[in-house]
């Protein structure tokens, strides 16, 4: 297993992009708004649309206060389309009919990124530098995977689609500017959510991984009319996996792990893409049971 320790874009680093920035105006702590005005705040990693519900000056919508009755002074609405691929949540994507391409430019050394809930004929990251003479990086993914096995499955099955990228071996030079691009297919390209960082080897993943997928989704039953009503609703994925970490990293595993705590990773097991999640750990338990060898054990939780 391995992760990618997120370096959150910012007003600064994200150097360009291709979808058009809202027309929402940018909250001013001194502007009086109304009921029913509607902002924009940059906030958590991107910007975020708020609806003022009451009649205020100087509410920060980011804090989400409350007036002397505990009503709020903000609704958060969402993101903007051009941050919504930063915002922390792979359910709410930056769309748009036409190629997508982001230029970060993070003012450090990354080395790796990854892309989740992708719409696109393919993933095409580029990397320039003037340290290193120009283009040090060039990769590009397809989207499409092969058919099933078997005869039925080579003539009739429909062709898997990948909807998760990483990318990995980036040269790490300190003033790289890194591109990436996802091909629109038949007039769509979209991004749930773009994560560039650092990657840190845990350890050797053990057979047993088990992911799983909870849905929110609720069936209820009108014992008036006599039938169901399925309202759907968004689904998280989880993990359950145990790794082996050599004895001579425990500790600097260790550390690592608890510095995570609470934090948004992108956790990668080595062999599928089922085991590709973004979230964080609910669960670490170590335990030396083998000459040598530390099997970890890990419960992780993906964001919505």
């Amino acid at each position: 297993m391995k992760i990618i320790e997120p370096l959150q874009p910012d007003l600064t680093t994200l150097t360009a992009s291709s979808l058009a920035e809202s027309t929402l105006s940018v909250w001013d702590a001194g502007t009086a708004y109304s009921v029913g005005n509607e902002v924009r705040r940059f906030s958590d990693g991107a910007y975020r649309t708020y609806e003022a519900l009451i009649a205020n000056t100087g509410e920060d919508p980011a804090l989400g206060t409350t007036d002397g009755n505990g009503d709020p002074y903000w609704l958060a609405t969402g993101t903007t389309n051009r941050w919504a691929m930063f915002d922390g949540s792979v359910g709410s994507p930056s769309t748009s009919e036409t190629d997508i391409a982001v230029e970060y430019t993070p003012g450090t050394a990354i080395n790796a990124l990854a892309l989740f809930n992708v719409l696109g004929s393919s993933v095409n990251v580029t990397v320039t530098s003037v340290l290193g003479g120009g283009e040090v990086y060039n990769e590009t993914q397809q989207s499409l995977g092969t058919r099933g096995p078997g005869y039925w499955n080579f003539y009739f099955g429909g062709v898997s689609v990948r909807t998760r990228f990483q990318f990995f071996g980036i040269p790490p030079y300190p003033d790289m500017v890194v591109t990436v691009t996802v091909v629109a297919a038949s007039g769509q390209a979209m991004i749930g959510e773009l994560v560039f960082g650092k990657e840190f080897v845990i350890g050797e993943d053990v057979l047993g991984m088990e992911p799983r997928i909870k849905d929110y989704s609720t069936n209820e039953f009108n014992a008036t009319f006599g039938y169901n009503v399925l309202v759907v609703r968004q689904t998280r994925r989880r993990l359950s996996i145990t790794t082996m970490i050599d004895e001579n990293r425990t500790d600097a595993v260790f550390r690592k792990i608890e510095s995570l705590a609470s934090q948004k990773v992108v956790w990668i097991a080595d062999k599928y893409e089922s085991g590709t999640i973004y979230g964080f750990y609910s669960d670490f338990i170590p335990a030396h049971n083998t000459y040598k060898v530390v099997q970890a054990q890990f419960k992780i939780e993906g964001l919505i």
